[in-house]
């Protein structure tokens, strides 16, 4: 049976520790450069970065789970909580970036979709 096989737990592992990594360092460089600090859109790029590492981090600890074949101080609904929520939150951010790229570029002369207020909400 292909249940018990751990292949697929075992593949995922280097693809999800590369993306945490790539991403917490993409939004180090989106911190530490002033350049890319000043754009208000790179804000939504951190935030996708950072939901995305939170959610390959859970679904880590899930594959280091089943792989170990030990039970965590989580439950499993608490975990596949929150894989959900992460889930959400990364397709909600990026509606939110793609509306709010989409409102600034039809909208570039207006002064609304430039201002951090903008941005902000």
């Amino acid at each position: 049976s292909y249940v018990n096989q751990p292949i697929v737990d075992i593949l995922q592992i280097p693809f999800l520790s590369l993306t945490i990594i790539l991403a917490v360092a993409y939004t180090a460089v989106i911190f530490a450069r002033r350049i890319f600090r000043q754009n208000k859109l790179n804000w939504f790029t951190a935030n996708i970065c950072l939901t995305s590492a939170c959610f390959c981090l859970s679904m880590l600890t899930r594959n280091a789970q089943h792989l170990l074949h030990s039970s965590s101080l989580f439950s499993c609904r608490i975990q596949g909580f929150l894989i959900y929520m992460s889930v959400c939150q990364l397709m909600y951010s990026h509606c939110v970036a793609a509306v709010c790229r989409l409102l600034a570029i039809v909208y570039a002369n207006k002064h609304l979709f430039r201002s951090s207020g903008f941005a902000l909400s």
